[in-house]
This record gives C-alpha cells, sequence and structure tokens, in this order.
C-alpha cells in the first residue's frame, strides 16, 4: 500500500504552486504556507461558491485561482509582479514558450514561473494528468521543477522538445501539453 500525497486525492494544485512561488520569491515558510490555505479553505466557499464548486469539482482550469492568490497575496504580504504574456495569443510555438520561460527565468532578481500542463497517452482523448506546477530552473534543455506532488510518476522535469502547445500535436514523444494561457511569470515587485 502507498501513502496518498498532495494532489492524488485533492484539486488545490494550482495553490501548492503559488504558494511554492511564494516560498521561492520570499521565502515563505510553512506556518505562512498554512495560513494562507486555511483562509482560502474558509473564504472562498462564502466569497465565491460558484468557483469554489467548480475548483472542488474540477471543473475549471484555475486559472481565476491563481489570479486570486497573486490579488490577494501578491501585493502586500508577499508583493509580486506577474505577467502572461501569451494569455491573449492564440497559436504559441512550444519554441516561443520555452525561449519565453527561460529568458524570464535568466533576467535577473528573483523570478519564477507558475503554469499549468497535461499529461495525455495517445491512445485517450482526455488527459490522465492536468496539473499546476512551478519553476525551480533551466539547464541546458532542461526544465526542472519545483513541485508539490511526490507521486513516482510525477513530472519533476521537462525537456526542451517534449511538450506540445495543442493538445492535436500530441505524439508518442511529446505527451506534455503546456497551456501558453495558464503560464504566469512571477518576479518579486
Amino acid at each position: 500500500m502507498r501513502p496518498f500525497y498532495q494532489g492524488k486525492l485533492d484539486v488545490f494544485c494550482a495553490v501548492y504552486a503559488m504558494l511554492n512561488a511564494f516560498q521561492q520569491l520570499h521565502s515563505m515558510s510553512a506556518w505562512q504556507a498554512k495560513r494562507v490555505l486555511g483562509e482560502l479553505l474558509s473564504r472562498l466557499p462564502d466569497e465565491m461558491p460558484d468557483s469554489w464548486n467548480d475548483l472542488v469539482w474540477n471543473r475549471t482550469d484555475y486559472v481565476w485561482l491563481v489570479e486570486w492568490l497573486v490579488a490577494e497575496y501578491g501585493k502586500e504580504l508577499f508583493p509580486i509582479r506577474a505577467h502572461r504574456p501569451w494569455a491573449d495569443k492564440g497559436n504559441v510555438a512550444p519554441a516561443v514558450v520555452w525561449s519565453g520561460m527561460s529568458g524570464w527565468m535568466g533576467g535577473g532578481g528573483r523570478r519564477t514561473a507558475v503554469f499549468r500542463f497535461q499529461r495525455f497517452l495517445p491512445a485517450r482523448e482526455d488527459p490522465v494528468v492536468c496539473h499546476w506546477t512551478t519553476v525551480d530552473r533551466f539547464m541546458g534543455d532542461t526544465l526542472f521543477l519545483f513541485d508539490a506532488s511526490m507521486e513516482e510518476t510525477a513530472v519533476h522535469l521537462i525537456d526542451k522538445y517534449g511538450f506540445v502547445c495543442r493538445r492535436e500535436n500530441v505524439s508518442a514523444s511529446q505527451l506534455l501539453v503546456v497551456d501558453p494561457a495558464c503560464v504566469f511569470l512571477l518576479e518579486t515587485a
């Protein structure tokens, strides 16, 4: 028997991704992270009941939740600037996303990125994994993730040529889809 890890039973990976980003950018403590998570669990059902139900039942892309966390905690408590360079773009090539994120990470100061990816199997239409994660660093052709998942099969790194940006481009060698509209570039303010 295996233990349950974050993400196995809950749908809060976007929250964990942002908590990890705040930790990277502002050295957020475990106590502070627990407090933010507790506040979110207490506030959202009353303040945003429809969004809360979508979150709990995994009927959302969670972009609104990342935006809410940036707005609520990224202004005063953990000041950050967030940029979404591909939020309103149509078809963005993987090479553009890769160079944009790697250039961002190498741009100086305290920076990270938070984004959503989906993992597919070629014969399945629906993803087997939808997950939000945080960028740790780029080394050569490898993107290392600062991720909350402890599962053996979790994605902890992405190869420069190992992902696509559209479901229809998934192949046996490219099973990950990084949605450019879900990429948040973050830096300390």
